[in-house]
């Protein structure tokens, strides 16, 4: 959906690959990361720490099925309402959310 858009894209299905990859990449070539709060090997509250010690200062939103807005709010710094949007979205909510994240300060 977000490609359609003209946005670049870096996805990945295992964290794992995606902080190797995140390591090795120059941070600064990124605006926007979208994390799931469940996933294999590693969850989303995981990755968003291991990301954040890579890069302080990258933009992490949430895009999950789980309803855990009020934990992940209370549990993650620089995290807040609007950074989470629950699945299902239409692919106009999703896009347009994502658009807000990438070009809000």
């Amino acid at each position: 959906m977000l490609d359609s858009e003209g946005l670049k894209l870096d996805v990945f299905t295992n964290p794992l690959e995606a902080v190797k990859h995140f390591a090795q990449a120059l941070p600064v070539n990124y605006n926007l990361i979208i994390l799931d709060i469940r996933m294999p090997k590693m969850n989303g509250i995981q990755l968003f720490y291991k990301l954040k010690s890579l890069a302080p200062h990258i933009k992490i939103v949430f895009f999950s099925a789980l309803d855990a807005a009020k934990e992940l709010v209370s549990l993650l710094p620089d995290i807040n309402f609007e950074h989470i949007l629950q699945k299902p979205a239409t692919r106009e909510q999703f896009v347009s959310w994502t658009k807000r994240q990438l070009y809000s300060t």
